[in-house]
């Protein structure tokens, strides 16, 4: 994947920034989120993603990042409860409808 997106400065005074684990899994969502719309096969579905949307499985994040499952699904919840994410789940991904940004925050 090219291009880049930009980061604002008050993230490091956002409550994510708090702890290592919650700053680099939402720097990792924002990295990964579609620029564009797509469409991808999931499981043996087509599944269209729009912009600013992701797939997203804990377990494999887990693997790549080495923050534990449990602690993953504690640091989604608080995104979304903080209004950051929307989340459709599934048993085998979560599609996260919306990443919203820490401006205003």
């Amino acid at each position: 994947m090219n291009g880049f997106f930009t980061i604002e400065r008050k993230l490091t005074k956002h409550w994510c920034a708090s702890d290592p684990s919650f700053l680099a899994t939402w720097v990792w969502l924002l990295s990964e989120a579609n620029w564009q719309d797509k469409k991808a096969l999931i499981n043996s579905q087509l599944i269209e993603i729009k912009r600013g949307q992701l797939i997203f499985g804990r377990e494999a994040f887990s693997k790549k990042s080495g923050v534990s499952v449990s602690k993953l699904r504690r640091i989604m919840e608080l995104l979304e409860k903080d209004g950051m994410i929307d989340q459709q789940k599934t048993n085998r991904y979560s599609h996260y409808q919306k990443l919203q940004s820490i401006s205003g925050r």
